[in-house]
């Protein structure tokens, strides 16, 4: 991952809150913010090891929280064992905040350095960014970084009453697709484990306010 001296990043735990949205991501995943920054800007490091999806869920924290979203960064590893002829990137609306509008991309990666980056080629719509190419089994595509443009997502988030609550849905396409009932199972698993963050994340607060 390119990192420029320049800059200073802080490791994100995950449930952290960094600019007014709590952080959640899975646990093989890591994940930097940057300091001093206009808004909230990250870079993701993670691998894939099986086909299901992988999220970074955005709480709003606070009616404050920054509205735009950057991933500056991503380095993608295939460890699934087979090669990858894509990858998307979704975004995903649990909790739509009293009176705010649904997040939407703004722009996604440049791909102008297919040496580094793998995909060739780019899909793009309000919520769905669709990256097509060739990702080797064991290699690593390396989005965004020096000259690399950035995603960028406008959060959207609530100003008053109910806050915000939305993922960004990573998955990976194979060069063989699996058979659709394997996608309907993962599918359930991703629900059961966006609702088990959720709890956790609102019992750790819990504990937080009594212990205070």
């Amino acid at each position: 991952m390119f990192v420029s001296p320049a800059r200073a990043l802080t490791v994100v735990s995950s449930g952290d809150e960094v600019d007014g949205w709590d952080i959640i991501f899975p646990s093989g995943m890591t994940v930097l913010s940057e300091d001093n920054a206009s808004s909230l800007t990250l870079e993701t490091v993670g691998t894939f090891n099986s086909t299901a999806s992988e999220d970074i869920m955005f709480v709003q924290a606070r009616y404050a929280a920054v509205a735009t979203v950057t991933i500056d960064s991503e380095n993608i590893t295939d460890g699934i064992g087979v090669n990858l002829s894509g990858f998307s990137q979704q975004l995903v609306t649990l909790l739509p905040g009293t009176g705010a509008s649904p997040p939407a991309f703004a722009q996604g990666f440049t791909l102008n350095r297919p040496a580094a980056n793998k995909f060739t080629s780019q899909t793009l719509t309000s919520t769905l960014d669709t990256l097509s190419g060739s990702l080797a089994n064991d290699a690593t595509s390396k989005l965004g970084g020096t000259s690399g443009g950035s995603l960028v997502i406008n959060g959207n988030p609530a100003l008053s009453l109910l806050k915000k609550v939305f993922f960004l849905q990573e998955t990976p396409i194979p060069v063989v697709p699996i058979p659709a009932a394997c996608w309907t199972g993962l599918s359930g698993l991703l629900g059961l484990a966006t609702i088990a963050g959720i709890k956790k994340l609102l019992k750790l607060r819990r504990r937080a306010r009594q212990t205070a």
